[in-house]
């Protein structure tokens, strides 16, 4: 019986831990909501490439693959409408 209390009271307590941990915001650099990568001449987050906007590239100075690109914009299902990338056109 006491093996029995012991991990109820293991799972009870485990559990609360996680439901009452914060969760932490994935920060991204120059305010953006969303931020990715340059992938050649296109801006790649999560997984998928969008097009740069705002008379901006992923080719130039200050860009190129791996630099960091992203959006402002907070609406995850628009979230190809104003992609910025690190070279201003």
């Amino acid at each position: 019986m006491q093996i029995k209390d012991l991990i109820i009271a293991f799972t009870v307590l485990t559990s609360a831990t996680v439901i009452a941990a914060p969760s932490k915001k994935r920060s991204c650099p120059n305010d953006y909501w969303y931020c990715g990568v340059c992938n050649g001449t296109k801006c790649k987050i999560a997984a998928t490439n969008y097009e740069c906007t705002q008379n901006t590239a992923c080719t130039g100075s200050g860009a190129g693959d791996g630099a960091v690109c992203g959006t402002k914009n907070d609406n995850f299902f628009n979230i190809g409408a104003d992609i910025e990338c690190p070279h201003k056109n």
